[in-house]
């Protein structure tokens, strides 16, 4: 199923929002968030 333009701006939001929000916790020294911060940039 294709996707529309709308879904694929809301998915990337939503994708920006969580490697921010990781960030966050990775900076206030949260080792599992550093590993999971490491594995989305990969994706």
């Amino acid at each position: 199923m294709a996707m529309s333009k709308k879904d694929l701006a809301r998915k990337s939001g939503k994708k920006k929002e969580k490697l921010a929000e990781l960030e966050k916790k990775a900076a206030a020294g949260d080792a599992s968030a550093k590993k999971k911060l490491a594995k989305e940039k990969k994706k």
